[in-house]
């Protein structure tokens, strides 16, 4: 009966909003009743009020994943005091956390297959929060390399499913310890200097919160099917009919040789990026502390500063990639992180701490389309991305951030710090150079006998991006 009721309100509402007339004649409804109808949709129809609270539920776990990701980099001075380790040997911990990564990759791909995608992410969420409010407290560093292999994993298994792109809030308490502290191979006690256990906890709460409505949103998933037995014939016959609608595209097809080819020129460029935009977000504050003396708080304020600049860039892309073609954005966004490395070197040799917090800005927005604009171009002008393909280029990153942070931490602990601007400018040149090399064989086989184009041939070389920005 109450739903008659609103049902009969929001018409009247609906009528008499009718009756508004501008001087041309056009009817208009407020915003009062397209709300009023929302509400209605949204009360009545279960099938979109699920689906709309799982989104939110999503667009949540994103920020929690980004939380957790982002806070590794200014804690990890404290980490190094926590475990009285150097700086070499404390970059196993980017290293560590990537082979998790990797493994809860394929353990999330095969989990998914088998289980309900709730419960996965559930699990992988309390993974995350049990792991993340654990770190801080591992004294022995095996044991924190165990707890941050576990967190990998976690976040593997989430991304999976949710396909990354997070901006990270950050919630790292530090207090000032002095720059000779750290660098004087952490011999005082660990706890003694720094109180990040308290925004782990906070982080531990952040990620807790993301992880009981899945299994909320299970449990009621498995109450709905005992209710309805026949509830999985009707999801198949919902996605048969979502496949029917989709219209076949037709693109270029290169032979399998070229198709190898830029494959494995693709994944070398993803091994590269992916491998300078985890080092530049987990190694600035310690870059920042170990180079300008800064104390850890206004560090934490710099990696704070990339994130917030990564993801105006991720919003901004909206609009932007409708007017530009994806290899066209990734050339602008590529020179532009070249440019803003080359101001953040400027800066170091001038001592121009305006042009550092500009260039960090820079380096963010940057870095905020490369690499879905990757995916764009290969999908949409190259060769469709498969799953295959998207699990290529998902280990070839992984392959990066492996490799990377010892390689780094290294050269940052034994030559100096400097090293951290030398080697991700010289790796940001080296991905605009596969760019280019990767458009002119495009071009050559697109000229050549090596590409025959089935149904209508796409006249345009590079179509503009029209799929959605995912990271």
């Amino acid at each position: 009966m109450d739903n008659e009721d609103e049902k009969h309100d929001c018409l009247k509402s609906r009528n008499v909003n009718k009756g508004d007339i501008y001087e041309d004649g056009n009817a208009v409804e407020n915003k009062q009743t397209w709300a009023c109808a929302w509400f209605m949709k949204f009360k009545t129809d279960k099938h979109y009020s699920r689906k709309l609270l799982k989104t939110v539920l999503l667009f949540w776990t994103f920020a929690g994943l980004g939380w957790m990701t982002g806070q590794i980099g200014p804690s990890f001075p404290d980490l190094q005091l926590v475990v009285e380790q150097t700086l070499d040997t404390a970059s196993w911990l980017f290293t560590i956390y990537s082979f998790g990564y990797m493994a809860g990759s394929f353990a999330g791909g095969l989990l998914y297959d088998h289980f309900s995608k709730s419960l996965v992410i559930a699990f992988s969420t309390m993974i995350m929060a049990v792991t993340t409010v654990a770190l801080p407290w591992c004294r022995w560093f095996a044991l924190m390399l165990a707890v941050r292999f576990l967190s990998g994993v976690g976040a593997g298994g989430l991304d999976t499913d949710e396909s990354d792109a997070e901006s990270s809030p950050n919630s790292t308490w530090t207090t000032h310890v002095p720059k000779d502290y750290v660098e004087n191979d952490c011999k005082e006690p660990g706890y003694g200097p720094t109180y990040v256990h308290f925004a782990y906890l906070i982080s531990f709460f952040v990620i807790l919160s993301t992880s009981v409505p899945f299994f909320v949103i299970f449990v009621k998933e498995i109450m709905r099917t005992y209710k309805s037995p026949n509830i999985a014939e009707v999801n198949i016959t919902e996605q048969q009919e979502q496949k029917g609608e989709e219209q076949p595209r037709t693109m270029n097809k290169f032979s399998k040789k070229v198709q190898t080819l830029i494959l494995i020129l693709l994944s070398l460029f993803m091994m590269i990026y992916c491998a300078v935009e985890d080092t530049f977000s987990s190694f600035l504050a310690t870059f920042c502390i170990s180079y300008f003396g800064w104390g850890k708080d206004i560090s934490s304020y710099a990696t704070s500063v990339f994130w917030f600049a990564f993801a105006v860039g991720r919003f901004l892309a909206i609009f932007i990639v409708k007017r530009f073609k994806p290899v066209n954005l990734l050339m602008i966004y590529c020179i532009s992180l070249i440019i803003a490395f080359l101001g953040i070197l400027t800066a170091c040799f001038t001592s121009t701490t305006s042009l550092l917090w500009v260039s960090i800005s820079l380096a963010g927005f940057s870095m905020s389309l490369i690499f879905p604009s990757v995916y764009s171009w290969t999908e949409e002008s190259i060769l469709q991305v498969t799953g295959k393909i998207s699990s290529l280029f998902v280990i070839a990153g992984s392959i990066g951030l492996i490799i990377n942070p010892i390689v780094l931490g290294y050269l940052m602990d034994n030559m100096t710090p400097m090293w951290f601007v030398y080697l991700l400018l010289g790796k940001s040149c080296f991905t605009l150079l596969l760019i280019f090399v990767v458009i002119a064989l495009v071009k050559l086989c697109k000229k050549s006998d090596c590409c025959k184009n089935s149904g209508n041939a796409v006249e345009k070389e590079m179509v503009p991006l029209q799929s959605n920005i995912s990271n």
